[in-house]
């Protein structure tokens, strides 16, 4: 099974060195083989979420830039309402669907998403979101470590999310993490060769050929 992951959004979190990806439902929702997070070890992550029928549900992670602003990608905000009413994100989140008091609530009123991002191709796949108010940094809530220009990603990648842990698998609720090797471009652009997937220069390829 196909299981190579195009990357459009590369952060890296220099205090490790590791660059890394959020597991969402815009792509293939997946942390296949992750282990649990501990509470606190990413601070920088934060859960995107909105409303239906009154009830608020995960959608999407995000990144944490700065007191007022977090960053994520553009085809999780890019056919939603932009409203602090149906639109929020949730910062100190470990475990979904449970109360913790590390968690943060505050709506979201702006969505800046990149001029050129084609939601075809996913090229320019980031957005920024502007929040209502302030996020309070503490143990549990910090922003991220962002790169210096010219940075380049190693040889592995670090994802992290709410995905499935395993082929066919339902979400996990609880905070998972997993390693996954960074193939080049010509591997990946070969991988993908005959589907409808077309791997730009501002994407990279991670995972594992075997599925």
């Amino acid at each position: 099974m196909q299981s190579l992951i195009p990357i459009v959004i590369g952060l890296v979190n220099l205090s490790s060195g590791i660059p890394f990806s959020l597991s969402d439902e815009g792509g293939e929702n997946k942390v296949i083989g992750g282990t649990d997070a501990t509470k606190g070890e990413f601070p920088f992550l934060i859960s995107l979420q909105r409303t239906i029928f009154g009830k608020w549900f995960h959608f999407c992670g995000a990144t944490i830039i700065n007191s007022h602003w977090t960053i994520t990608a553009a085809h999780c905000v890019s056919n939603v309402d932009i409203s602090e009413y149906y639109l929020k994100v949730v910062a100190g989140e470990h475990t979904l669907g449970s109360i913790e008091a590390s968690e943060q609530h505050i709506g979201v009123t702006e969505a800046l998403l990149h001029d050129d991002f084609n939601p075809i191709t996913n090229v320019h796949d980031i957005a920024l979101l502007r929040l209502q108010h302030a996020i309070l940094f503490n143990t549990f809530v910090k922003p991220i470590n962002l790169p210096t220009s010219g940075n380049t990603p190693s040889e592995n990648c670090l994802t992290i999310g709410w995905g499935s842990t395993y082929e066919g698998g339902s979400n996990s609720n609880s905070l998972k993490k997993v390693n996954l090797p960074i193939f080049n471009d010509k591997v990946c652009r070969d991988f993908y060769e005959g589907t409808e997937i077309t791997i730009l220069n501002s994407m990279m390829c991670a995972g594992y050929e075997e599925g």
